[in-house]
């Protein structure tokens, strides 16, 4: 009885009516694991070689040298594709729509969720955003989060999939952070997404940008995007690394450096040496009792790590043997500023008039894949 109630409670919250815009996002929920389990609320059906199987309970997928194990049955393939007829499955307790693609690759496997646009967008919405804040907000989100996929989906991240469902692309967790705004957020921009000169921008996004956005060639080696401008950010209030310190020893900064293959003395000073446009750190100048080194900031806060070092945007002094850190802002500071776009929702900004401001001189227009989605510009790699 409780099963029953359990399955019907999920029909209700979980499926909606078709998505404005028939599209398939392939996203990488891991990619070198060597075993994967999926469980669901009713049968799953297993789709390997020419059989179909329905299968009650977890399926269980193994990774050998030329084959799979599927509930340890061995079958000489290197994909297995696992669905229901309605339910979601649910893989490292978490649920997703669509269906998963397990693909081989030797001893290790990867577990693709091939999964509608629109229902993506909804499972990247409350992760990247609180699922709480003002709807013009998670709605500017949708757009941002369809148009970025819309991109990589041109320059797929690997053969089997498109996105990864990590910072490394925008964070997905299926329908662990959904919420009614959320769903009305993606509902009421369906098929939206942000175009420049005929194409799809590529709009990044950040947590917070400290008063000013950077532009792309700031925070990477890429060419930068004319509608990637450094732009104001205010109403950023609430944002919880707005202002930010931290101290590090001479000791761990070493270590951090050492793994990364920098070996230096100890270190006498750290200083900005350059700055960009925007105001953040361009290049750091460490001296050490071996010498000097040169480095980015962006690769000094990656190598320190950054969580630690939230933005480039910081000054560094030397206190009782430490180094200390005071900064603005989290994230690369690249786009749209998702605090900033809280803020604006609250003084009653409606979700265009957020987009069109971190992104300059787009339009906002439904996609049309045979149109709009054409490669622009060279791949990046949007860390943190």
């Amino acid at each position: 009885m409780m099963r029953f109630f359990a399955v019907a409670l999920l029909t209700t919250l979980f499926f909606s009516p078709s998505a404005a815009l028939a599209a398939t996002v392939r996203v990488a929920l891991v990619t070198s694991e060597p075993q994967a389990t999926v469980t669901a609320y009713t049968p799953i059906i297993v789709e390997v070689g020419e059989e179909t199987l329905v299968i009650d309970g977890p399926v269980t997928v193994v990774a050998t040298a030329e084959r799979f194990l599927v509930d340890g049955r061995p079958w000489p393939v290197n994909e297995v594709t696992l669905s229901t007829d309605e339910l979601p499955l649910r893989f490292q307790g978490r649920s997703y729509r669509g269906e998963m693609r397990i693909v081989r690759n030797g001893r290790e496997l990867a577990v693709v969720n091939h999964v509608d646009l629109e229902d993506y967008v909804a499972g990247v919405i409350g992760v990247e955003m609180s699922p709480t804040w003002p709807l013009e907000s998670l709605k500017a989100q949708a757009v941002a989060s369809r148009s970025y996929v819309a991109v990589q989906m041109t320059r797929p991240r690997g053969a089997d999939w498109d996105v990864c469902a990590t910072v490394a692309s925008q964070v997905y967790r299926g329908l662990e952070r959904e919420s009614g705004l959320v769903r009305q957020a993606v509902t009421e921009t369906g098929g939206i997404v942000a175009l420049y000169n005929g194409a799809v921008a590529e709009t990044f996004f950040h947590s917070s940008a400290g008063g000013r956005t950077s532009t792309l060639s700031e925070a990477w080696n890429g060419k930068d995007r004319p509608y990637l401008v450094s732009t104001v950010a205010d109403h950023e209030g609430g944002a919880p690394f707005v202002r930010w310190r931290v101290g590090l020893s001479g000791s761990h900064i070493r270590e951090q450096l050492a793994k990364r293959g920098i070996r230096v003395g100890a270190i006498r000073s750290i200083n900005p040496s350059k700055f960009t446009k925007s105001g953040r750190v361009a290049t750091l100048r460490i001296v050490h009792d071996r010498g000097e080194i040169k480095m980015s900031a962006g690769r000094f806060r990656e190598m320190i790590g950054q969580t630690t070092l939230r933005s480039s945007r910081f000054s560094v002094s030397r206190k009782k043997g430490q180094f200390v850190f005071v900064g603005n802002g989290f994230g690369h500071g690249v786009g749209m500023s998702q605090f900033s776009a809280r803020g604006m929702a609250l003084k009653g900004a409606t979700f265009d008039e957020i987009v069109t401001h971190f992104y300059a001189g787009v339009s906002l227009e439904p996609l049309d894949p045979s149109v709009h989605l054409m490669a622009e510009g060279s791949p990046v790699v949007a860390a943190q």
